[in-house]
């Protein structure tokens, strides 16, 4: 009988190369994400940073934290498959899983202690446990606790760790597997199973990011205006995904359209996808056939969604759509001027590269800091005070990040590796 294990990929000097090597420019688009994710939570859960206080008129856009956490999942699929190009033999699978529980889980540990320190309320001792252990689900069994809401996708990110295992081990085919990935939680989303769909579906969005590492090995010149383009169309693509807009009509033609924008991880992020493969794509310096085309594409094709806002009766009332659109007018015209602006981009994306360093605190901490906020009800109430609450919780936000990655991490991995596995 025969296996569906692939046969043996060749691994090329470059993989080996890259394997070793750190990439600033990647870090730069990490960094950039982790920032959106911040912005987002703070527009998104009005009050808690000012009590009293909600921001309105053009700053009341609200950023993609959540299409950020998509280009999470695809930037970590294809750091995982850049650093392990050679498939994972018997001795090879604790300490790859060692270096992995090291990297998230001390920071991680810290980030729910405060966010149960934090809370006002008191949790039961299976989602205490659950949460302390990664477990934590979508439902009522074991829920994330809200106080450290962006938890959810680190116990995705532990999900997909474990995957990888047998996927490398067995030598699986990596496409064939995503492609079967996606469809099966594209099927359970449209039959309301969002919980299972939403880590299925994560899964195949990381895996895309393997593929990115396997099979683009060409490398490429940067272009780091084009890079800084293509972090204004991030900021700017959830207004104006018209890959969204379709996916919706398409909708119509299920027995259930809202299962699309339903789960952690919805079918309708698939829309996503070309242009988080786009990003990591561009930010790692891989080239493939057609890159050009496919990059003007993606950049042109929101210009129909925002064609289409124009010509809504209310557009010009909607003020929180000012920030989005000066951001994707420069993002194309940054693309068309970037021979001019490559110097200015380059100094752009090198001091972005060095938050990349603390994204990852900075993403599991920002949150429990931010539920500190809340409880101070006085000096609250007017932009003045949102404005000095802001400045101040980015100050503690960046410090705590810094004090985890650069003090803390370092310690722990000292403790627990040693020279030769760290």
């Amino acid at each position: 009988m025969e296996t569906s294990i692939a046969s043996p990929q060749a691994v090329t000097p470059e993989q080996l190369k890259l394997s070793r090597t750190f990439d600033f420019n990647l870090e730069a688009l990490r960094g950039f994400a982790a920032i959106l994710v911040v912005w987002h939570h703070v527009l998104e859960h009005q009050h808690w940073l000012d009590p009293h206080y909600i921001p309105t008129g053009i700053l009341s856009f609200n950023p993609p934290g959540h299409l950020s956490v998509v280009v999470f999942f695809v930037l970590s699929g294809y750091v995982i498959g850049r650093v392990h190009p050679l498939p994972l033999g018997q001795a090879d699978i604790v300490p790859y899983m060692k270096k992995r529980l090291l990297r998230i889980y001390p920071i991680y540990l810290v980030s729910m202690a405060l966010a149960l320190a934090v809370a006002e309320e008191t949790f039961p001792p299976l989602t205490i446990l659950s949460n302390l252990t990664m477990t934590q689900t979508q439902d009522d069994l074991a829920p994330v606790i809200f106080h450290n809401n962006p938890a959810w996708s680190l116990s995705f990110e532990l999900l997909f760790y474990l995957l990888f295992i047998p996927l490398s081990f067995f030598r699986l085919s990596v496409p064939l597997v995503a492609l079967a990935v996606a469809l099966v939680g594209i099927v359970a989303g449209t039959q309301e199973y969002y919980h299972f769909a939403s880590a299925i579906l994560g899964f195949a969005l990381w895996l895309c990011g393997v593929l990115i590492a396997r099979y683009l090995q060409r490398p490429a010149a940067p272009s780091f205006a084009l890079m800084v383009s293509m972090l204004f169309l991030l900021i700017s693509l959830k207004e104006f995904n018209t890959l969204g807009v379709l996916f919706t009509k398409l909708s119509v033609f299920l027995a259930k359209p809202y299962a699309i924008e339903a789960g952690a991880i919805q079918i309708i992020d698939l829309s996503y996808l070309p242009y988080c493969v786009l990003f990591v794509v561009l930010f790692a310096g891989r080239d493939f056939a057609y890159r050009q085309h496919f990059t003007a594409l993606l950049l042109l094709l929101p210009a129909v969604a925002f064609y289409k806002k124009l010509h809504h009766p209310d557009v010009f009332q909607n003020r929180a759509l000012i920030i989005p659109t000066c951001f994707y007018i420069s993002a194309v015209l940054i693309y068309f001027f970037r021979k001019q602006l490559e110097q200015l981009s380059s100094r752009l994306i090198h001091r972005l590269s060095s938050t990349g360093a603390y994204s990852y605190g900075l993403y599991i901490i920002h949150f429990p800091i931010i539920a500190i906020f809340v409880r101070i009800g006085w000096f609250s109430g007017t932009p003045f005070t949102f404005f000095v609450r802001f400045v101040c919780y980015v100050f503690l936000c960046f410090s705590a990040a810094y004090v985890l990655e650069k003090k803390f991490q370092p310690w722990v991995k000292q403790l627990f590796l040693s020279p030769k596995t760290t």
